[in-house]
């Protein structure tokens, strides 16, 4: 029986084959299941994606409400004890199997990696796992969910608000306030490329922050709910600047 699932959302997304193979890259005990969620794409796209599936994998493919609600989706039919996410245009890097997120999983509750924003094969910002071992979590310093692996019973617990371009902070900053055991790893497991609307550039990443301050204010006093939001922001920029000074490929990254 399949222990791990992985919700891939995608919609006329060419780049959805890459991800997939990635994901067989990491299954080194056959324990993967793959669920495709995918908007309504071209069936000549959804013919190839078919080929590439197994008979315990999934694939839904109608109408959706954008991402989020194609990762809402893709939790309602987990049934898996465990379960992960890939975006479309993003790879798992193979540099952590199945065999490992499994066993850490069996005594944690969230298994996290670090993660590579890539263009092309160039990096643009390291992502990294360390601000959950000091209890930045909480204030929503989260690496996105696509490095983040968990127990489905925990991680089914809530969804993804439709109306909310940070609806991925806010799902993480709940399911952080539960006191989940958490194991992370410095490893790169996933490299994901930059796009979306919260990556175009420090205009949106400020933009989505400012929507999010109602929802620091539901945890922190209204005059500190401003701090996650600068210290997100001079997170991410100490995570870019390395890679501006000292520029580096995928294939040279240790």
């Amino acid at each position: 029986m399949k222990k791990l699932s992985i919700i891939i959302p995608s919609y006329n997304d060419k780049r959805i084959i890459s991800a997939i193979k990635s994901v067989r890259n990491i299954d080194d005990i056959n324990t993967v299941k793959i669920i495709i969620i995918d908007g309504g794409s071209e069936e000549i796209l959804l013919g190839q994606v078919r080929a590439l599936l197994g008979e315990e994998d999934l694939l839904i493919s109608e109408k959706d409400k954008g991402i989020f609600d194609a990762l809402n989706k893709g939790l309602e039919v987990v049934k898996t004890d465990f379960l992960g996410w890939l975006g479309s245009d993003d790879l798992f890097t193979g540099k952590i199997k199945t065999s490992v997120i499994v066993k850490e999983l069996h005594d944690y509750d969230l298994y996290i990696s670090d993660l590579l924003m890539v263009k092309g094969s160039n990096i643009i910002r390291r992502t990294s796992s360390w601000p959950c071992s000091v209890g930045l979590c909480l204030l929503g310093l989260h690496n996105p969910h696509y490095s983040t692996f968990g127990r489905s019973t925990l991680l089914k617990k809530y969804r993804f608000d439709l109306d909310l371009y940070g609806a991925d902070i806010k799902f993480f900053l709940r399911i952080f306030r539960l006191k989940p055991r958490v194991k992370r790893t410095a490893t790169v497991g996933v490299l994901q490329e930059v796009g979306g609307y919260s990556n175009l550039d420090y205009k949106h990443i400020l933009k989505i922050n400012l929507q999010l301050f109602k929802v620091y204010k539901n945890y922190l006093p209204a005059f500190l709910a401003w701090v996650p939001i600068l210290i997100k922001l001079l997170y991410k920029m100490y995570g870019s600047l390395r890679y501006k000074i000292w520029p580096s490929s995928v294939g040279n990254n240790k």
